[in-house]
This record gives C-alpha cells, structure tokens and sequence, in this order.
C-alpha cells in the first residue's frame, strides 16, 4: 500500500518539474529610447516632414514604451509564478519523502493493527497534503493566467 501512495505522490510531485527560464527582453525599452533620441534630434527642425517625423517617432516611442510596461508585468508575473512552482516543488517532495518513510517506521510493529491503522493513517494524511497542494497551486495558476491576459500589447 505504501508504495502504491509513494507512486501517486511522485506521479504528483512531477507536476513540479522545474520551469524554463525567462527574462523579459530589455530590447523593447531600448528600442524606445531610441526612438525618443531620434525624434530629440530632430527638435530643432522645422517643416512639415521634420514635424511629420517627429510625431511619427513620438507614437513609435509611445508604443514602445507600453509594450516594455506590458513585458515588465509579464515578466513580474511569471517570476511570481516561478517561484510559488519552486516552493509547490519542495513540498510536493517532502510529503512523497514522508509517505516513503512510512513502512520504515511501522516496520518493527507491522503485525499489530494498531501499527497498520497508523502507517495508512499517515498515508492518508500525506495524500490529503498534496490535494491541498495542488489545489492552491491550481487557484494560484488560475490567478496568473487572469494577470497574464490582461496584460495589453495593443495601443491605446
């Protein structure tokens, strides 16, 4: 029965594989700082094309900077989310280590019904703790996919 217990919570626990690394490109933000040096230099001229290149720099930095704004919450969001996946991993391994020292510490009292009660007991226990487990992490992924979607790379 142990090993049984011991095989759902790993099955469980892989859940909790470590994620891919992500940075949000600061590319993005570069882009629009440049963008807003090109159009500075270009203050002083004057005529319809400088004017018109002037607006068209100043929309172009516009855009830019609320797509870095929309990469930084992304970015926030995820890291957020990383590390709420990396603490689900550890106690997702504690309790399968747990259930797997079960047979060990009945061992010597294995005839007795009392000791069997208390290994399934404690079995039980730690299947409930990762039920717990996954359904906070599940409302937690629900919470972020809410963020991330409404995150917003349109213009305005």
């Amino acid at each position: 029965m142990a090993a049984r217990v011991v095989e759902a919570l790993t099955r469980a626990e892989t859940l909790f594989a470590p994620p891919g690394e992500w940075q949000a490109p600061a590319e993005v933000d570069a882009a629009a700082q440049t963008a807003r040096a090109i159009a500075a230099r270009t203050a002083d001229l004057s005529g319809a094309t400088a004017a018109g290149h002037r607006e068209m720099t100043a929309t172009a930095a516009g855009h830019l900077e609320r797509a870095s704004d929309a990469d930084a919450r992304l970015a926030d969001a995820l890291q957020r989310s990383a590390q709420l996946h990396d603490q689900g991993a550890s106690q997702a391994a504690g309790l399968r280590a747990a259930a797997a020292e079960v047979p060990a510490q009945v061992s010597r009292w294995a005839e007795l019904p009392a000791a069997q009660a208390a290994g399934l007991k404690t079995l039980r226990t730690q299947l409930a703790g990762m039920q717990r487990l996954l359904a906070r992490h599940r409302a937690a992924a629900a919470r972020t996919a809410a963020e991330i979607s409404a995150v917003r790379y349109r213009p305005d």
